[in-house]
């Protein structure tokens, strides 16, 4: 009472209230969050209904109001804000292979692919783990492998995945990294609601009769049945006294790492010599086969082998005089070794290299009695060269 009676009284003093204004922020400093923010006009709003009941004394306002809004300014900045996540980073390399060509997008395509999936630039210059993408060709199809590594070279992420579509094929291994670097969403503060007492559990259902188990259905072919189809120009040695040109053609399923086709070819030799015969020019030739074929293509190459066997005939002709037989059996069993270059994702240029063991003596006389003037080797050659289609079945 004297302490009040010595300071005197004063009118209620609403203009303290600027003073509290100019201790409050106007902004939440850097690093505070929103729901610092928020409190603002809460505390400014306290200040405002003290300020006059503090202020009544003349003497004690400016000791007490000032200290009490510095605290509460302090208080406010010390708020803790939620930081957000942080974010994955990882460094890019991208490798096309040449078999690809202009066919398939560059690296930035798939760096935006993963961004927009992400809603942030994984992408970095300097981060700490490294990714790297490969686009290659493999079965006839476009194949892209991603591989992370950390620091230390240990392997964290490996994926592959192919497509007919080498820009389908770069979209999805963007999908997967994707996958690999999205986070679940942190689990919202429980709100005030959530703190009243809990209602009483409901009593748990009766447990169902167990039903007896489903066969499990037999798991998908890893990649879908593919069918081909081509022609090609073919040079063939050792089936007749001469070289023989002409086309062959041929249909094929075909599979990720193997093929089977059947394959027909007409080759001919309209004049030819034969130097150890009496009549030694005017003779024609003309050799139809069929075969068939069993091919393996590893996924690391684009080449392929593959076992074949052939049944054909060759006519042989001399308008001089009667060749003796004029029709031969021929028969062949070997391989063939080749490989597809692709141009489009539908469309290859196959080259390909046979060699063919005869097991059939043939010989060419000049007549019934004649002296023979060619006799088939064992074995025989050829190569040709073509485009092949690939198409999708039904």
């Amino acid at each position: 009472m004297a302490l009040a009676g010595t300071l005197g009284t004063v009118d209620a003093a609403p203009t303290c209230v600027p003073c509290a204004r100019r201790f409050l922020p106007d902004r939440a400093p850097l690093g505070v969050g929103r729901e610092a923010t928020k409190r603002t006009p809460v505390v400014l709003a306290l200040a405002e209904q003290l300020a006059p009941a503090i202020a009544s004394r003349r003497s004690l306002a400016p000791m007490l109001l000032r200290p009490l809004l510095l605290v509460s300014a302090l208080l406010l900045v010390a708020l803790p804000a939620r930081a957000e996540q942080p974010h994955d980073a990882v460094t890019l390399t991208y490798l096309p292979s040449r078999a690809t060509g202009a066919l398939c997008p560059e690296a930035g395509f798939f760096a935006f692919e993963v961004q927009i999936r992400l809603g942030y630039e994984l992408v970095q210059p300097t981060a700490s783990n490294h990714l790297t993408v490969k686009v290659d060709r493999a079965n006839g199809l476009f194949r892209a492998v991603g591989e992370i590594r950390d620091d230390d070279g240990n392997v964290v992420f490996a994926r592959t995945h192919s497509e007919i579509d080498c820009t389908r094929a770069v979209v999805s291994m963007a999908i997967l990294v994707s996958v690999k670097f999205t986070r679940s969403p942190e689990p919202p503060e429980p709100s005030p609601t959530s703190l009243v007492e809990p209602s009483p559990p409901e009593p748990e259902p009766e447990p169902e009769p167990e039903s007896p188990p489903q066969p499990i259905a037999p798991s998908p072919l890893p990649e879908r049945r593919l069918f081909q189809a081509g022609l090609a120009s073919v040079f063939s040695t050792g089936t007749a006294p001469t070289l023989l040109g002409g086309v062959s053609g041929f249909l094929g399923v075909r599979w990720p790492s193997t093929s089977l086709a059947l394959e027909g070819r007409a080759l001919f030799a309209p004049s030819a010599t034969i130097e150890d015969a009496t009549v030694r020019s005017g003779y024609h030739f003309t050799h139809a086969a069929i075969s068939g074929s069993g091919c393996y293509h590893p996924a690391w190459a684009l080449v392929f082998a593959c076992v074949r066997i052939e049944a054909g005939s060759l006519f042989v002709g001399n308008p001089g005089f009667e060749v003796n037989p004029s029709q031969l059996a021929i028969l062949g069993l070997g391989f063939r070794l080749g490989g597809d270059w692709a141009l489009t994702p539908w469309l290859a240029l196959r080259i390909h290299a046979d060699v063919l063991g005869q097991p059939l003596t043939n010989i060419i006389k000049n007549n019934v009695a004649g002296p023979v003037i060619w006799t088939q080797p064992r074995v025989s050659g050829s190569f040709g060269a073509g485009p092949v289609l690939t198409f999708s079945g039904i």
